[in-house]
């Protein structure tokens, strides 16, 4: 789900090639095949895996650019919120140069 308790956990194993992974999984996502209540929430995540990826496969976005199109992500969608936000807010702070 967008909003889950395990995403509190993102930051203790959150590497480069793990992100890759859920990304690819994130963006395979329909907010069609989730309940009404949650189809907000995901049309939200996959945002947020799109502009990871232009990020990180694209070189589209600077640092600056992908960290404040997340940290506007992050606002109420609907009932939930993108909590995979923060923990990848802290990885990028933490281990990209670029």
């Amino acid at each position: 789900s967008p909003e889950s308790f395990s995403a509190r956990f993102l930051d203790e194993d959150l590497n480069r090639d793990a992100l890759c992974i859920l990304l690819e999984r994130w963006l395979a996502l329909e907010p069609e095949g989730w309940p009404e209540d949650m189809r907000k929430g995901i049309v939200g995540l996959v945002e947020v895996a799109h502009r990871l990826r232009d990020y990180l496969w694209g070189d589209q976005l600077t640092k600056e650019e992908v960290r404040y199109f997340l940290e506007e992500l992050y606002g109420p969608h609907g009932e939930y919120m993108i909590a995979v936000v923060p923990p990848i807010l802290k990885w990028l702070d933490s281990h990209e140069s670029r």
